[in-house]
């Protein structure tokens, strides 16, 4: 194979795996990055990990609701399910969990394939499994946020939010947290010190500010601390749209529009500049 040949072969092989999804890590092709997949239907949600031979799956038919702890499903609607999977070294579990036409709902647990009654090493292997993927993949996230803002507000929300590996799913609970009406002027500076820290995706962090926006201009301290937040956007483009967003509120004050002023003038890019 000629180099050109080589080359071509080598980008091929690229594209294949860009359109697949799959991220491979530099120096063993054998190596596939971690990844969490998310996706939604109108009735389907569906949460998957993979990593070096360990895979975890968690998807849900209908509308499921959880206990409180969200360590077990508390009911499913009517030809829903609730599935859960993991692999890990050639040991499998699998837990199926659906109503019956009572709306009672029936287990059925099999390790390595074989069904067994889901003792007590299963129901804790059911419970870190299901609160793993409400966390990773963002399952029900304002029912989560809502349990625990009652329990531990919103200081217990932000923990939870630490605890998240994927900006996705941090996003998806900032904007759960940020729905709520309670929020006082300090919950809010809490919530803009723990965007600014916790999410370094620039699409996802301008994502909450502009579900944001009105939380946050009609007070001059948290305004400017919202529009620093967008200044360590690093994308141009992301910080446009954000601002864009907040010309579009009507009766900005001096203050917001200096401050706006001030942010337009830390873009780099002459084009986004321009269109703004």
């Amino acid at each position: 194979m000629n180099s050109f040949k080589a080359r071509r072969h080598t980008f091929r092989l690229v594209l294949f795996f860009a359109a697949s999804g799959l991220f491979v890590l530099p120096g063993n092709v054998n190596q596939i990055e971690a990844q969490t997949i998310r996706t939604e239907s109108k009735n389907t949600t569906r949460w998957e990990w993979s990593d070096d031979g360990w895979r975890r799956r968690v998807e849900i038919q209908g509308k499921a609701e959880f206990t409180e702890d969200y360590s077990d499903v508390r009911s499913i609607s009517e030809r829903g399910f609730l599935r859960l999977e993991e692999d890990l070294k050639g040991q499998s579990q699998r837990l199926e969990v659906r109503p019956d036409q009572s709306g009672q709902l029936v287990r059925k647990y099999f390790v390595n394939g074989e069904s067994r009654p889901l003792d007590e090493n299963g129901r804790k292997w059911v419970a870190a499994l299901l609160l793993t993927a409400v966390r990773q993949g963002a399952i029900d996230a304002d029912g989560r946020v809502k349990t625990i803002l009652r329990q531990r507000g919103v200081k217990g929300v932000l923990e939870e939010i630490a605890t998240i590996k994927g900006d996705r799913a941090k996003r998806i609970y900032f904007q759960a947290l940020l729905k709520n009406e309670s929020l006082k002027r300090s919950d809010l500076q809490s919530v803009l010190e723990a965007l600014r820290t916790q999410i370094s995706s620039d699409y996802d962090k301008a994502n909450v500010l502009k579900q944001s926006v009105d939380l946050f201009l009609a007070d001059s301290t948290l305004s400017k601390s919202y529009f620093q937040l967008i200044s360590t956007i690093d994308s141009d483009y992301e910080q446009r749209q954000t601002l864009v967003v907040v010309l579009q509120k009507h009766n900005l004050s001096e203050a917001v529009l200096a401050q706006m002023l001030d942010s337009l003038a830390a873009i780099s890019s002459d084009y986004e500049k321009a269109n703004l």
